[in-house]
């Protein structure tokens, strides 16, 4: 295992503060009580809870986290409701008394629903001048698969045992063999590294 446990703290993570005494096929488990001291400190299956969560957040939320709305987009948004609300609250200031009373003999005040429709207005207009210069070109951000690194990241370095001396090259195969089983990315590609160097994945 990439995370360099071995089959005996492996067994041990099996039956967590317990000693497997007898094993049979069909059978249920023999098992005593062991020492605190005796219990494993880190809990191998945590390391794969972590990883099976890291990879359903890619599953799951992918779509919404590298689909945020680019500049454009706000624009294309708040363009025609801007103008819809104006357009709206000119028709309503335009009424007679005989048509505003319409609203008042029904329990609503027209000044109100002026008022939301003229802070419509304003927002949409708010929006437009921040949107209005700002660029929606590029590549998109990737933020779901950095997210996903730096989970894979923590599990790895919280539950390493192997050597120091190779961890960082084993890092790289653990995060690697976690994107490739939970088919995030591909066997040929080439843009892990520059990922993992990036400082949201750290």
């Amino acid at each position: 295992m990439l995370l360099g446990y071995d089959v005996k703290s492996l067994t041990a993570a099996e039956t967590p503060g317990y000693r497997v005494v007898k094993r049979e096929p069909g059978a249920p488990l023999l098992v005593e009580k062991i020492p605190e001291q005796e219990t494993p400190p880190n809990d191998p299956f945590e390391a794969i809870r972590v990883v099976e969560i890291a990879i359903g957040l890619y599953i799951d939320g992918a779509q919404h986290l590298d689909n945020i709305p680019r500049p454009s987009d706000y624009r294309v948004a708040f363009q025609p409701v801007g103008r819809s609300a104006f357009k709206l609250l000119n028709t309503i200031k335009e009424w007679s008394n005989y048509y505003r009373e319409q609203i008042t003999k029904r329990g609503k005040n027209i000044c109100e629903m002026e008022r939301a429709l003229e802070a419509l207005v304003e927002v949409s207009a708010a929006v437009l001048r921040e949107m209005g210069g700002k660029s929606s070109k590029g590549a998109g951000k990737k933020f779901a698969l950095i997210e996903v690194i730096r989970w894979l990241r923590l599990a790895f370095r919280n539950h390493y045992q192997g050597k120091s001396s190779a961890m960082k090259r084993t890092e790289r195969e653990f995060v690697e063999f976690a994107l490739l089983a939970g088919k995030i990315i591909s066997e040929d590609y080439d843009g892990l590294s520059k990922l993992l160097r990036d400082p949201r994945a750290a």
